[in-house]
């Protein structure tokens, strides 16, 4: 029961990547780094390794490092739901300004192309490391600065 709870309570996070061995050239797939592979319908995994169970990301990041022995996280999903749906937030915040700054820019009178290209690498940048999900209301103002700069 307990665990039906923690799946109703978590969403809100992930992106589908694979984790890297430190010596090796090609990812290992998460499924196989666990006894048990659990996937959440919100970037989130109940994971098992040896009779424990821990939580990570679609990504590989811990939020509950695999020392229970039931996969009863229900008393602290609501904390870390909350955690990782600010850092998300706080993420995609940073993206849509960025991406604002950008619209800006390229609607100004001569911009020059080289801070036209590193404000677009930085966008770059941070959207490689995507994790994730935009709230309704950044998708609306994503959308926003996707029309003002007529895309």
């Amino acid at each position: 029961m307990t665990f039906v709870l923690l799946i109703a309570l978590l969403s809100g996070c992930g992106a589908d990547k694979a984790v890297y061995q430190e010596d090796a050239a090609a990812p290992i797939p998460l499924e196989q780094q666990y006894d048990e592979f659990i996937p959440l319908n919100n970037g989130t995994v109940v994971v098992a390794r040896g009779g424990k169970y821990g939580l990570i990301t679609t990504s590989g990041r811990q939020l509950l490092s695999i020392e229970s022995e039931e996969p009863d996280f229900a008393r602290i999903s609501g904390d870390i739901l909350e955690s990782c749906l600010e850092q998300d937030r706080l993420f995609w915040d940073d993206v849509l300004k960025r991406y604002d700054e950008l619209s800006v820019l390229c609607s100004a009178e001569g911009p020059s192309p080289e801070l036209i290209e590193a404000k677009a690498g930085q966008i770059r940048n941070l959207l490689s490391r995507a994790e994730g999900k935009m709230t309704d209301s950044q998708k609306t103002r994503f959308y926003s600065i996707q029309k003002r700069m007529g895309k």
